[in-house]
């Protein structure tokens, strides 16, 4: 947005960044720079004690030892390498069926419900309603309540849309967990704690999306979210998917959900 401004301005462009993935305009324009040096731009590389030699070498060293990967590209000037994109939004945007943005009701099928309920200061809130047929995942309904919002509010217009689809229950996180019990209760609707974390919601997705197996709706909130999510190591081999710094993923994060939940298979036991 800025540079075409600069075109009639004849301006400078400044940019000062933390080394973070090694993707985007900042990693393009070092790479580029590198391939092939420009007398018109100025690259500068250079660690935090090199800028400040003041900076206490401890204090760097105690970020390293807590969070290596995180540390070494605050301090050191180093691409992070437990970055990875989650997937590739080319194939995120195999599973969108285009022109459809919602699908209405049908008496025949039986529904399920994820939400994501937020403070409604800075985060928005979203719901997710689809069904299972065999192994193919619809998403029929998807709505993101926007921030700033009162949560009691949002939940009585998710408690409405739910009602729309017959549903008496919906699934989430354990976000103000009674709060968020009483408010849908006081609708006619009873709010469970999904089982998983957000990570692991990601991480079944992640293998319905690629094997074809999530209709999704032509939603660009939602292909946006899921193609900004990072796939993060930690210490252990242990797996954690989350939005970039400073997005959102509510959106992405019901669908997740909704997908676990309509085809978690339960086994009853006993006559009803």
């Amino acid at each position: 947005a800025v540079r075409p401004a600069l075109a009639t301005t004849y301006g400078k462009l400044i940019a000062i960044s933390t080394k973070y993935a090694e993707r985007g305009w900042a990693y393009n324009v070092l790479k580029r720079n590198k391939q092939k040096p420009s007398d018109t731009m100025l690259v500068w590389e250079a660690d935090s004690l090199t800028m400040n030699p003041t900076l206490d070498k401890q204090i760097i060293q105690d970020a390293i030892d807590e969070d290596p990967a995180s540390a070494k590209a605050e301090f050191l000037n180093q691409w992070r390498s437990d970055v990875c994109e989650w997937l590739p939004r080319s194939v995120i945007e195999k599973c969108v069926v285009s022109g459809r943005v919602e699908l209405l009701p049908n008496r025949q099928i039986v529904y399920h419900a994820f939400c994501d309920v937020s403070g409604g200061r800075n985060d928005p809130a979203a719901l997710g309603i689809g069904h299972i047929n065999g192994q193919q995942i619809t998403v029929d309904f998807l709505k993101e309540y926007k921030a700033p919002n009162n949560p009691a509010d949002v939940i009585g217009m998710m408690s409405e849309q739910l009602k729309r689809y017959r549903l008496k229950t919906v699934f989430g996180d354990g976000y103000a967990a009674q709060f968020v019990v009483d408010q849908f209760k006081r609708n006619g609707i009873s709010y469970k704690k999904t089982s998983k974390n957000k990570s692991e919601l990601y991480l079944i997705l992640l293998g319905r999306i690629c094997s074809g197996q999530v209709q999704l709706l032509d939603n660009d909130i939602c292909v946006n979210q899921l193609a900004g999510l990072e796939r993060k190591t930690r210490s252990g081999g242990r797996d954690v998917v989350d939005h970039r710094p400073g997005a959102h993923d509510d959106v992405s994060n019901v669908v997740a959900g909704l997908c676990y939940h309509s085809s978690d298979k339960r086994l009853c036991v006993g006559s009803f």
